[in-house]
C-alpha cells in the first residue's frame, strides 16, 4: 500500500489486494477467475483447504451445472425455483438464511416526468408487486419490499404500504402530470442474475408489460454489471434495477449509501433523490445512541422516503447457498459475506 501511494498508483490497490486472511491471493484472470492459498500464519490457525479458487460464472443454470458435475463444490446464488430439486439431489445441499438485502429499482429523479412525484407514484401503482415477487423467486422465498431495508431492522415503518394497483389511478396521474401517451423511459438491468434479482431479463419484460397497460414504453438495456453501474452513477438511466447487501445490520448502512444527499452527489444514489428533511433524520439518527430514538428516526425518515416515493422497493429475499454434500465448515451470512476460513471438503 505504501509503494503504491509513493508512486501515485494508489488505484491499483483495487487490483492489487493486501491483507492478513486466511488466505493468499496468487492470481486474478478477468471475468474468469481469481486463485487463492491458505494462510499458513492467519491468527485462528491455517484454513483447512489446500486452496480456493473462484470461478465466475455470471448464469446461475452453469453454476449449478458445474455443481452437479462436481467442477465446483459450493455454487452461490442458486435461482429459487431450482432450490427444491437441488434439495432432492443426495449429492447436493442447500444452506438458506434471511438476509440483509434488498432488491430496488431506482427512479431517476433529475429526468424529465420522473422528476414529478406524481409520475413515480403512477409507476409504483401500475407495478405488480407480488406477482413479480412470486415468479422471481418463488412462493414463500422474498418478502415483497415496501421499506429500503428488511422488517428485522430497527425503524422499519410498519405504516407504510405500497399503493394498491390501479392502472386507471396511474393514468390519471399520468395525464396530470402531462406526460404524453407511448413516453419511451429506458431501464438498465445486468445481464447475470444473482441474489437481489435471480433473472433480470425476466424481471424487466415483466415491469415493460406492467407500464405498456399506463402508456409508458419501456426500453430495456441489458448489459455487464460493472458497466451498468458505471452508466447509472452517471445519471444516464431513467430506471436503474439493482440491489443492495448490509454489512453490518444498521439502517444507516442502507440509507446513507443509497439515498442520501451525499450520495446523490456522488451518483451511487442512483435515484439522485436529495430530501432535505429525509437527510435531516438521518444524520440525527447516526448521531443519537439511544437505539428508541434512533428507531423512530428512521421511521420518520422512510415516512419521508414514502410520500416521495424515488424507488419500485421491490423484494427482500432469501439468501441460498448450494453445495456438495460433502462440503463441511461452511457457515452461510445474513450479511451476504462468504468466508471459506473453516470450510473443506470431505
Amino acid at each position: 500500500g505504501d509503494q503504491l501511494l509513493r508512486a501515485g498508483k494508489t488505484a491499483e490497490l483495487n487490483s492489487k489486494p493486501v491483507g492478513t486472511g486466511p488466505f493468499i491471493f496468487q492470481r486474478y484472470n478477468k471475468d474468469a477467475q481469481v486463485r487463492f492459498k491458505p494462510n499458513p500464519d492467519y491468527f485462528r490457525g491455517k484454513p483447512p483447504a489446500d486452496a480456493l479458487v473462484f470461478a465466475i460464472a455470471t448464469d446461475s443454470n452453469v453454476r449449478l451445472q458445474k455443481l452437479r458435475a462436481n467442477e465446483c463444490q459450493v455454487a452461490l446464488y442458486p435461482k429459487p425455483d431450482d432450490v427444491p430439486s437441488i434439495k432432492a439431489d443426495p449429492k447436493l445441499k442447500v444452506a438458506e438464511i434471511e438476509a440483509l438485502v434488498t432488491g430496488y429499482i431506482a427512479m431517476n429523479t433529475e429526468h424529465k416526468y420522473l422528476s414529478d412525484v406524481r409520475v413515480r407514484k403512477a409507476i409504483n401503482m401500475a407495478f405488480d408487486r407480488q406477482t413479480h415477487v412470486d415468479q422471481l423467486f418463488g412462493k414463500g422465498n422474498a418478502l415483497v419490499g415496501v421499506n429500503p431495508y428488511p422488517p428485522t431492522m430497527p425503524g422499519f415503518n410498519t405504516a407504510n404500504q405500497n399503493p394498491p394497483r390501479d392502472l386507471a389511478k396511474a393514468r390519471a396521474l399520468l395525464k396530470e402530470a402531462g406526460v404524453p401517451e407511448g413516453t419511451v423511459i429506458t431501464l438498465f438491468t445486468r445481464n447475470g442474475g444473482g441474489m437481489t434479482n435471480p433473472n433480470p431479463r425476466l424481471s424487466a419484460e415483466m415491469l415493460q408489460a406492467d407500464l405498456k397497460q399506463i402508456g409508458l414504453q419501456l426500453d430495456i438495456r441489458v448489459m455487464e454489471w460493472a458497466e451498468m453501474l458505471r452508466r447509472a452513477k452517471n445519471g444516464e438511466a431513467d430506471l436503474v434495477s439493482t440491489g443492495w447487501a448490509g454489512d453490518n445490520g444498521d439502517p444507516d448502512n442502507f440509507l446513507t449509501p443509497l439515498l442520501s444527499c451525499d450520495a446523490a452527489k456522488t451518483g451511487e444514489n442512483y435515484a439522485r433523490w436529495c430530501n432535505s428533511k429525509f437527510q435531516e433524520l438521518i444524520t440525527r439518527a447516526r448521531e443519537v445512541v439511544d437505539n428508541d430514538e434512533r428507531a423512530r428516526l428512521y421511521s420518520e425518515a422512510l415516512k419521508v422516503y414514502d410520500d416521495d416515493q424515488p424507488w419500485i422497493s421491490m423484494a427482500h429475499p432469501k439468501m441460498f447457498t448450494a453445495m456438495r454434500d460433502n462440503v463441511e465448515g461452511y457457515v452461510i451470512s445474513p450479511l451476504t459475506n462468504n468466508n471459506f476460513a473453516t470450510t473443506k471438503v470431505k
